[in-house]
């Protein structure tokens, strides 16, 4: 099965997973954005030019690694929070086959070595939103489970 980045996928179907690596080429600079499909072929997806980072930290390497989901929103003379749901739109504690998740959370360090990810935060801004739960294992490796409804309940503010 197959998957496109920024569909729409609904609560209680089949999960989808699919494997996303992001590379700085050290000829160019350049950021690449790989998918590697179920037989590890990876497949360049996106990019991003090295003159979009002047000369900040991203021109040279990245010094951390955010995973999770995003949601942008300006309140317009104080309205509502937004009703953009996050994943499935349900909260994490729905688990596996209901919500979001990220597995196996790995990076690269700058001696090629990939490396496990280790949490140093973890959480959300709009907690009546949208929430988070670890749920690292020995199978699942470093992961978590996201996702909320946004403005739709009267927890979130």
């Amino acid at each position: 099965m197959s998957w496109i980045l920024g569909v729409r996928l609904q609560a209680g179907g089949a999960q989808i997973e699919g494997t996303l690596a992001f590379y700085r080429d050290p000829a160019n600079g350049n950021w690449i954005l790989f998918y590697v499909d179920p037989v590890g072929n990876f497949i360049q997806s996106g990019y991003y030019k090295k003159a979009n980072f002047g000369t900040g930290q991203l021109s040279r390497n990245a010094d951390r690694v955010d995973f999770g989901g995003e949601i942008a929103f300006r309140s317009p003379g104080g309205t509502t929070h937004t009703t953009t749901d996050v994943g499935s739109g349900q909260f994490s504690n729905a688990g596996y086959g209901n919500t979001a998740y990220q597995r196996n959370l790995k990076y690269m360090n700058l001696s090629g070595v990939i490396q496990n990810v280790v949490y140093s935060g973890i959480g959300v801004t709009k907690s009546g939103c949208y929430n988070v739960t670890d749920a690292t294992s020995a199978t699942l490796g470093t992961s978590f489970y996201f996702g909320g409804p946004g403005y739709i309940i009267p927890s979130c503010p």
